[in-house]
Order: structure tokens, then C-alpha cells, then sequence
């Protein structure tokens, strides 16, 4: 296995940032006579890298670039190409919008119709006071180069982390080979080229990376983030959930179902070591699997989220 080169490598691949509760994304555009290449060389220096010695900062800096802002930063059409087809199209295009039945109408950004996002700046910090002191940083140094923020969205996480339906998040996380992160008992080692470009996968191959004219590997150390911004109706569920419930309008009951759509309790407890309640935050882990202790979907249904996101040992090996 190659060595990580952990100093090219941007910290939020390995890293989740748990104690870092404030974050900001940023979209960027660079109008014509913009130098998004300046801009650039200066804030990668601000860019945190992978390395575990980089981690007592209160603060991390992160980007990426859309299609566009590949292009804004002098990619030729030869090197554009060598991309994925879903990067070269992009969101917005018709036939990719298709695909993922999505209106770009009803954006907020990123629409064909509006400003053009060209790069994507994540921040993240202990505090609301450091985060405006790094934003205020980060944006007055876009501005000199000609470029603009289009769209901003801001966060508070919480501990332990929840998704919008009241679910504990952030369990199930996989460990990459060769990070500098302390790997969890019940964490699954992942080859790097699963997540990073210029390593061997779980197939002991190099996934296809972007390619310079001159050969140079351009996707190396980097990886491939998925910015979406969804609305989810999450009363419409709890009064789904309510309305389906034996009996009718018992939250109980209501929940015991929600967790039986989603394999888990509200805790994060999974339903294959605790079918009939919630043993509350003690009980979340992932150090379970489904052939041995529930093949029929007795205590996890079959269709649950967790079974059809991860199906574990439930798919045998092919001979």
C-alpha cells in the first residue's frame, strides 16, 4: 500500500470535525477578469491539510470546484473530458437533472438560470466569534481577486449529531488505511482509492483519475463532494408515522415504527440488538451484523435504510 501523502490531502476526507460545531459553506463565483488562479494560490495555504499535526487550530478551510470553475481556472476542453461525466455536466444540465429527477428551478443555487457557482468554501470553527473572523478573512481575500460569494448556508451541529428527522448520526463510519486517525474496534479498514484518487481500491486497482495534456495526474490526492441542498418534510413523516401506528397516535408506537423504516432507534441503537426498545445513547454502535442474528428481517426489516444502504454479510462472497 502507498503511503498517504497526508500534506496534499484535504482533513475533511479522514476527519469529521466532531468538535467543530459552527460551519459555513460559501459559493463562489469569479466574473470575467476575475483571477480565480491567484485566489487560489494563496488560499491553499490556508487549506488543512490530513496531517494529525495540523489539528489544534479552532478553525479548517476547505474547497472545491464545480465543472465551471474548472474551467474558470484554464482546464482545457482535452483536460475537462478526462473528468467523470456527471462532474462535466454538472447538476444543472438537463439530462443529469433527469437523471436525478431533479427542478433546477426550484433551486436555490447552482440552476442554469442563475450566477454560476465556481467553487465551494467550507469552514468550520469551535465558536460563532472565530467563525466570523475567518470568514471575514477568507471573503475580503476572495473580493480582492474579483470574485463574489452567490450563496450561503450556515450550521450549527450538535452532539451527538442528529439528522433532520431526529436521528443520531455519524455512526457507521468507515476507517482508511493509512489514516493518521485512531481507528474504532467496530470500524471497517477501506482501502484509500475508495475515497482518494491515486490509490489502490478495494479491487487493488487505480480508480481513473482527471489527466493533465501533459499527463499529469490532476485528480491525485484529491477526491470527488457532492454539495446538495435537500427540503425535507419532516412533520409530514411524524404525522405519517402517527397516523400508521397500532394504535393510531401512540408516539410510542410511532417511533417503534420510524425505527423499523430506518433500522435504528431514535438513539442510534439498531433494531438487530434491541427489537423492542430503545435502550437510549449507551446502545448506538455498529459492531453488529445481519446472517447470523437476523437473516428473515425479524427484528430489522429487510427494507430498513440501514439493511439496503449496507447490506453487511447478508451478500455472500462470489465463488
Amino acid at each position: 500500500m502507498s503511503a498517504l501523502e497526508l500534506h496534499d490531502i484535504q482533513g475533511i476526507v479522514l476527519y469529521a470535525y466532531a468538535s467543530l460545531r459552527h460551519a459555513r459553506y460559501l459559493c463562489l463565483t469569479f466574473d470575467e477578469g476575475a483571477r480565480p488562479n491567484h485566489w487560489l494560490a494563496e488560499v491553499r495555504h490556508e487549506v488543512h491539510g490530513a496531517r494529525r499535526a495540523t489539528h489544534h487550530h479552532d478553525e479548517r478551510v476547505h474547497v472545491a470546484f464545480t465543472n465551471e470553475g474548472l474551467a474558470r481556472l484554464g482546464l482545457s476542453a482535452a483536460e475537462m473530458k478526462s473528468f467523470p461525466r456527471e462532474l462535466q455536466q454538472g447538476m444543472g444540465n438537463p439530462v443529469r437533472a433527469h437523471v436525478l429527477e431533479d427542478d433546477p428551478t426550484t433551486w436555490e443555487f447552482g440552476a442554469p438560470h442563475q450566477t454560476p457557482v465556481h467553487a465551494l468554501l467550507l469552514l468550520f470553527a469551535k465558536s460563532p466569534e472565530e467563525m466570523a473572523i475567518a470568514r471575514q478573512r477568507l471573503v475580503t481575500r476572495i473580493e480582492s481577486y474579483g470574485g463574489r460569494v452567490v450563496h450561503e448556508d450556515v450550521t450549527e451541529l450538535h452532539q451527538p449529531l442528529r439528522e433532520p428527522f431526529g436521528f443520531r448520526d455519524g455512526i457507521a463510519q468507515p476507517h482508511v488505511l493509512g489514516s493518521p486517525r485512531s481507528r474504532k474496534s467496530h470500524e471497517v479498514e477501506v482501502p484509500a482509492g475508495e475515497f482518494i484518487l491515486g490509490y489502490p481500491n478495494a479491487y487493488e486497482e487505480l480508480p481513473p483519475s482527471p489527466r493533465g495534456e501533459a499527463g499529469f495526474d490532476i485528480g491525485r490526492n484529491g477526491s470527488y463532494l457532492v454539495y446538495r441542498k435537500l427540503r425535507q418534510d419532516t412533520a409530514g413523516f411524524w404525522q405519517c408515522m402517527l397516523d400508521r401506528a397500532e394504535p393510531p397516535g401512540d408516539p410510542r408506537a410511532a417511533t417503534k415504527l420510524a425505527a423499523s423504516i430506518v433500522g435504528r432507534w431514535p438513539s442510534g441503537a439498531p433494531l438487530v440488538k434491541y427489537p423492542e426498545r430503545d435502550p437510549g445513547l449507551s446502545g448506538a454502535d455498529d459492531d453488529f451484523a445481519f446472517f447470523d442474528e437476523d437473516p428473515e428481517g425479524k427484528k430489522c426489516p429487510l427494507g430498513a435504510h440501514i439493511r439496503r444502504a449496507n447490506p453487511r454479510d447478508m451478500l455472500m462472497p462470489t465463488p
